[in-house]
């Protein structure tokens, strides 16, 4: 029985398929930052390093710019995340 093998199990049903929004206050929210706010990295340097490895998507599709701007209506996605920008 390896209880680390069954806690990365449970973190990953955990963390699978979920969806929900954050609410930005300005026009736009760049998608580096948005992954910050949404709580899916803990740094910019984080951020910077999963979007230019192609692991997050912006509306479907990869998107690798860390500057890219998301507006209200804008979904991105990490690790089965999906993020809504309200």
């Amino acid at each position: 029985y390896d209880v680390k093998d069954n806690i990365d199990k449970y973190k990953s049903f955990i963390y699978d398929n979920l969806a929900y929004d954050i609410i930005i206050k300005d026009d736009f929210i760049k998608l580096g930052q948005a992954l910050k706010l949404a709580g899916l990295v803990d740094s910019g340097v984080d951020a910077k390093f999963v979007i230019q490895d192609g692991q997050v998507k912006v509306n479907g599709e990869v998107d690798t710019r860390r500057g890219k701007k998301l507006y209200a209506g804008d979904t991105f996605e990490f690790e089965g995340t999906v993020v809504t920008v309200k």
